[in-house]
């Protein structure tokens, strides 16, 4: 399946934009490089001319956009993404956890320090449920 396509079928089935239209906050769906995210793990990213993106910048710059146009709060950034998504938003919890004041992944990243890291959401997802740690 098609980046654009997986984007699109993960906003269908979530029906985040109807939520978003009724409590009147923004989604993103963004997409990584070659239809992946590099979270930190070597043996999942989709290599670009054989070097790995830096998607914690991309995820900076996006952040950086979305606020400078008013249609992100800086303090009210939230992350979630099934998959390497999710994979990708436990790396985000840890490497920018002065950024996001919340997340949502299906799964916990083995090599991301709890400490460092933004609290879970620690209910259930539609995508899996969240260890509590």
């Amino acid at each position: 399946m098609a980046a654009m396509d997986r984007a699109i079928a993960f906003a269908a089935a979530w029906d985040g934009d109807d939520l978003a239209d009724q409590e009147g906050f923004a989604v993103v769906y963004p997409i990584g490089v070659n239809r992946g995210w590099n979270d930190g793990r070597s043996n999942t990213v989709r290599y670009d001319a054989g070097k790995a993106p830096d998607d914690v910048a991309f995820f900076d710059a996006l952040l950086d956009v979305l606020i400078e146009q008013a249609v992100a709060d800086p303090s009210r950034i939230y992350v979630t993404g099934p998959s390497n998504g999710g994979m990708m938003t436990m790396r985000l919890m840890c490497d920018r956890s002065e950024r996001i004041a919340g997340a949502a992944p299906p799964y916990r990243q083995p090599s991301c320090q709890p400490g460092a890291c933004v609290p879970p959401y620690s209910g259930h997802s539609r995508y899996g449920h969240q260890r509590k740690e």
